[in-house]
């Protein structure tokens, strides 16, 4: 009874017993990766925990993708499979995704800035133009 609420008819898990685990097992990999940085220590407000944080989240992700996919939909794990290959578009889109996380960081800064929550830097920094500039220069 229980295999036939899970399963269809062909063997493969319904699609949204796949969503339920799926959401529920990254809310179960934040809450646990925030649970340990608290109990030693580093979950604050600071840049640094919040950059420990996102990579903890990111590599619980990734073995959580790593485990769905062998064992729950018993197949071999490739990054190709999960639409990771490594193509030419690959580095297009993460060109475009950096370009557009820095427009939306301006936007924001500007949006800021008008309201009056935020001060406008006196010596505009041109490190964060020259990473962005670096890393979408075609060669």
């Amino acid at each position: 009874m229980s295999v036939q609420l899970l399963r269809n008819e062909t063997g493969t898990i319904r699609a949204y017993w796949n969503l339920f685990i799926v959401a529920f097992s990254v809310l179960a990999i934040i809450v646990l990766n925030r649970t340990i940085l608290r109990g030693i220590g580093l979950l604050s407000d600071t840049s640094e925990s919040q950059i420990v944080s996102g990579t903890m989240d990111l590599i619980g992700v990734a073995g959580l993708m790593y485990v769905l996919t062998t064992k729950l939909e018993r197949r071999d794990f490739s990054w190709a499979g999960i639409g990771l290959a490594w193509k030419p578009t690959l580095f297009i889109f993460f060109g475009v995704g950096v370009l557009l996380g820095g427009v939306l960081e301006l936007f924001s800064l500007g949006l800021g800035i008008a309201q009056g929550i935020a001060e406008a830097p006196l010596t505009p920094s041109i490190a964060p133009v020259a990473v962005l500039t670096g890393a979408t220069a075609p060669y």
